[in-house]
């Protein structure tokens, strides 16, 4: 199999949803949740970085076409120069938010559960690459609503703060 940036990117997606997929494995040991998740979209994140660099220097577009999604509707996939872009700054922030949570989540534990956190936050690294990568109207609206959800999620996760319910 010839790697090309498109691998790159699905690979990272890959990872993303099998870090997803840990989540409820591995929801009562807290540590090594944290440990395990983040690492894995710190992964995921520098692989969707080279990825994107690669595209962009090489000015490379591949398109492919996912099986899923409604009959004779199915889900299209692109990566090119304007993609790869974005897809090098998200892969970027992602790679510095994923390494950096592995400390900052650990200060919550004993406070509360942080399952929520790191399910919702690898959910919303997938929806970003996805959202980039769309190359129809459908999956793209999908991946939005799934950034979109999980970002709200996010940002309740200290609910009890007061400044994090309120609208303004």
């Amino acid at each position: 199999m010839t790697v090309t940036p498109f691998t790159l990117a699905s690979a990272s997606l890959f990872i993303i949803f099998s870090a997803l997929a840990l989540v409820p494995l591995l929801f009562r040991n807290q540590r090594v949740l944290i440990t395990a998740a983040f690492s894995l979209t710190a992964v995921a994140s520098f692989l969707s970085l080279t990825a994107g660099i690669w595209t962009v220097s090489d000015g490379i577009t591949e398109s492919y076409i996912i099986l899923l999604g409604l009959p004779d509707l199915p889900f299209h996939m692109r990566l090119d120069p304007l993609s790869g872009f974005f897809l090098t700054v998200i892969g970027a922030l992602g790679f510095i938010v994923s390494i950096y949570s592995i400390g900052y989540v650990r200060g919550f534990i004993g406070q509360r559960p942080v399952t929520s956190l790191v399910f919702f936050y690898s959910l919303f690294l997938a929806g970003m690459f996805m959202v980039v990568l769309a190359d129809d109207a459908f999956f793209f609206l999908i991946a939005w609503e799934v950034m979109a959800a999980s970002s709200y999620f996010l940002v309740m996760f200290e609910d009890e703060r007061t400044e994090n319910r309120s609208i303004m």
